[in-house]
């Protein structure tokens, strides 16, 4: 596949960055949360919060199958998952990444497709 060539872009990315294994991406998304523990006046109104406690990235992922239907980027729930795209941010900058849910999907006029979600708890690595 050809790779795109940039004419005063800065940084601009089009596309996909990296391939994962198994899978044909067509979309990829990763987000970022960082819960908050509410501090409470008797009243039930908020006087303040706790943060940076549970920081995590969630990742989606869909595309066509070029695997057998087992063998997506060797995913098991579980087990930690390589993310070739994801991003160290926003508080969430170590961990491994734990699948979340896997949907496979097939019909008669279209290729096998699979879709993944996998959610990084910062610090948290399979042992």
């Amino acid at each position: 596949m050809a790779t795109p060539s940039y004419i005063q872009a800065g940084g601009h990315v089009r596309g996909i960055t990296s391939a994962e294994s198994g899978i044909n991406i067509s979309s990829f998304s990763e987000s970022f949360s960082n819960e908050k523990a509410l501090i409470l006046d008797r009243f039930g109104g908020t006087t303040g919060f706790a943060t940076d406690f549970d920081p995590q990235s969630t990742v989606s992922i869909e595309g066509e199958v070029t695997t057998s239907l087992d063998a997506i980027m060797s995913a098991a729930f579980a087990t930690a998952l390589t993310i070739a795209n994801s991003t160290d941010a926003y508080d969430s900058t170590s961990g491994d990444y734990f699948l979340e849910s896997i949907e496979l999907s097939a019909s008669r006029d279209a290729f096998q497709t699979a879709s993944i979600e996998a959610v990084r708890y910062n610090g948290v690595t399979a042992v």
